[in-house]
């Protein structure tokens, strides 16, 4: 069992960028499916949050058939923080 890459008392931005940089080092910044949730769960990110990751405006990540997809701005935003 891995252990979470960040402490349990991180930030929710801390966490969200923690996942989008795991997303930028991909090949392509694509995640299977699977994949995308063992890292979330690594990290110790909230479903919730990860859920509003692909919803904001313009969107971080996007679901691309079995593979989710880092976007330009959730790369720009990865290489902000």
């Amino acid at each position: 069992v891995a252990e979470p890459a960040t402490s349990p008392a991180a930030a929710p931005a801390d966490l969200e960028s923690a996942l989008l940089r795991r997303y930028s080092v991909a090949p392509n910044g694509r995640l299977h499916k699977l994949e995308a949730h063992q890292a979330a769960r690594e990290i110790g990110i909230a479903p919730a949050a990860v859920a509003a990751l692909f919803k904001a405006q313009p969107p971080l990540l996007v679901t691309a058939g079995e593979y989710r997809q880092l976007t330009e701005a959730g790369r720009a935003r990865a290489q902000r923080n």
